[in-house]
């Protein structure tokens, strides 16, 4: 016999835990104060009405997991978004042309640090400590980039220059000097969306390291 859908919902509303709806109406709520701070942090933004309350909710609750004790794909990946993180990645994308110096087909190396962005986030760890390697890379190509664009969850984090690259070790990765133990600084440098890196290949490859060459 095959049950009237009223009574499946009814079942299914009964199987969720007290702790599940705990746990989805603080993430409802956090969402919806993220959705309410990001209309008025901008409120003539072009995307302001293509993200209502629900779907505020739907992305953290999709990126974050629904639940706040789980550590399942979604929260081993980007952890809890800050309503900061959440503007950076619907911004304004990094301009490689803001690069002090860069000449025409000069490459940069984009690293991508998301499996120890955690440790940054938790002061556990410097942005530089999670940067400096060690990478699997050509090191010929590499010595060619005299800047390393930090990236995690679709955002750049910071930008060094790069000094040299030290190695191979024993397992054939390098580490990167920098230049200065601070990256470089300025707006345009830090929270910018960092899609312009991908192309339309997107950001799907699991190689870390990424060349990117600047063209006008």
């Amino acid at each position: 016999m095959v049950n009237p859908p009223h009574f499946s919902r009814a079942a299914s509303a009964l199987a969720e835990t007290s702790n599940e709806r705990f746990n989805r109406g603080v993430w409802s709520a956090r969402a919806t104060s993220a959705h309410q701070r990001l209309r008025n942090a901008h409120p003539d933004a072009p995307w302001r009405e293509a993200y209502p309350a629900h779907v505020t909710e739907a992305y953290w609750v999709g990126r974050c997991g629904p639940s706040l004790g789980n550590a399942g794909h979604g929260t081993a990946h980007f952890g809890l978004m800050t309503v900061e993180d959440l503007e950076a990645t619907k911004g304004e994308p990094f301009r490689i042309a803001d690069l002090p110096g860069l000449q025409e087909c000069e490459e940069v190396v984009a690293i991508n640090v998301n499996r120890r962005w955690a440790e940054v986030k938790a002061q556990q760890s410097t942005l530089l400590d999670i940067s400096r390697g060690s990478w699997k890379l050509n090191k010929a190509r590499a010595d060619r980039c005299r800047f390393a664009i930090i990236h995690a969850n679709g955002i750049v984090r910071g930008v060094f220059i790069v000094k040299r690259w030290i190695g191979p070790d024993s397992d054939g990765r390098f580490t990167f000097e920098p230049l200065h133990e601070e990256p470089i600084q300025g707006a345009a440098f830090s929270q910018k969306n960092a899609s312009s890196l991908f192309g339309a290949a997107g950001s799907g490859s699991q190689n870390p390291i990424r060349y990117v060459a600047f063209t006008q």
